[in-house]
This record gives C-alpha cells, structure tokens and sequence, in this order.
C-alpha cells in the first residue's frame, strides 16, 4: 500500500498480481506519479532473469498495487483503511506499509486502523511498516508502533542503524534503508523508479527497509517455513 507503481517506461517492470484489479484508494490519478510506490514494490518483486535492471528479493511474488497515498506522498487514515480492507479481501498475505505518522507526535492508536490491523492479523496477514525517519530514539511511528505489525528500521551500507532511523518502544527488526548522508547517493538503495535522474534512482529510509522484511516474510510464507504473522516474526 502506497503511492501505486508505475509500468509504462519502465526498462523492467514488478511483477503485478495478473488476477486481482489494483485499487486506487485516493483522489489522486492511478498511476505513481511520485515514484515512492515503485521504488518499494521493486524491492519485494521487481522481475529478474532478464539481463535488465534490479532484481526484486521476492521475484517470484506478485504485488498488488494499491494507492492510498497522493501525488505528494501524503494520505489519509480513512484511504490507509480502506486500502487494508480491500488488501484482506483480496486474500492478501503479506502487506507493506511504508508510511506513517511523525514518532515524534506519539501517536499509538486510531480505532478504525487499529480495527482492521486486528482483522488482518487474525486473518493471518502479515503487515509490516516503517518504523520512520524522524530520528526519534524513544518510541516509532504509528501504525508500526501496533503490536501485530512488524516495525522495521533501517541500516546503511556498515550496517549501522541509521541516524534518521526511528528506534525504542515498537521497533521489531532493521533492514537495509541506506544511508546517503553517510555514503553519498550510492549508499542508499537502488531499485528501479522514476526520479529525478532517471530510471535505477537511489531512495533511504526506513520505507526502504520495510519491503526488505515483506519480501523475506512472503519467501518465508512461500517456502512453507511460516504460516502466521507471529511464526514470521520469531
């Protein structure tokens, strides 16, 4: 769930699931005018064996594209919900939310997330999100900071935790997010999307991180080697 994907142009595309239609949740066009969504789907199922662009760590998965975040990057809890619910009814297995609130504003609970978060988990969704980029040591952003979903942070290329990598009350894991602050624009993570230099354009943050941990849990899923959200965490 985020700012959708975009296909046309691309020199390689992310694997879409074929059979389900994707969803756009928002007021905003349908395609990823932005970039953000791409560069995140990428990452868990960008295709491979192709001589063309990056592999995606879970290739052989299939993204549901569903758009609940704006243009600009920003969304509503309304448009959030509503996308987890279409998510659930499509028999979604693992969802990434690369998105959330300010760590800073301490923001722990809205009820209608909290509800539909509940329903996927029981559901035995795996949600996984952001733990944020507000370097913020005491606590990560909402909805990552919800017990059933797996927070992520983000590492740089020493594996170091990152300096804008939320961390303390919440946090589950890191994953590699980049660091270009530390490494200039090779240090952050290469997947393919449209910015502002082009195609295979360099993202950090923690919205990074967190498809690394979705594609692992969907290999994991796949593989027989965990069923529920918590046999994915532990």
């Amino acid at each position: 769930l985020d700012t959708g994907i975009i296909t046309e142009g691309a020199s390689d595309g992310v694997n879409v699931c074929e059979d389900i239609e994707p969803y756009n949740a928002t007021s905003s066009q349908d395609t990823d005018v932005n970039g953000h969504g791409t560069h995140v789907s990428g990452t868990i199922a960008q295709k491979t064996n192709n001589g063309v662009g990056v592999a995606g760590l879970a290739y052989g998965s299939c993204v549901l594209p569903i758009k609940v975040l704006g243009d600009n990057g920003s969304g509503t809890f309304a448009d959030i919900v509503e996308g987890v619910n279409y998510a659930i009814d499509k028999g979604a297995q693992v969802m990434n939310l690369s998105l959330g609130t300010n760590a800073r504003s301490r923001i722990t609970s809205y009820a209608p997330m909290d509800d539909v978060l509940e329903i996927a988990h029981v559901q035995g969704v795996v949600v996984v999100a952001a733990a944020g980029n507000d370097g913020w040591s005491k606590n990560v952003s909402y909805p990552a900071i919800v017990p059933s979903v797996i927070a992520v942070g983000a590492t740089g290329k020493n594996d170091q935790v990152a300096r804008y990598s939320n961390k303390g009350k919440g946090l589950d894991l890191v994953a590699p997010g980049g660091d270009m602050s530390v490494d200039g624009s090779s240090g952050g993570i290469l997947q393919e999307t449209l910015g502002s230099e082009g195609w295979n354009y360099y993202y950090q943050g923690t919205s990074m991180a967190s498809p690394h941990v979705a594609a692992l849990a969907a290999l994991l899923i796949s593989h027989g080697h965990a069923t529920t959200p918590d046999e994915v965490l532990t």
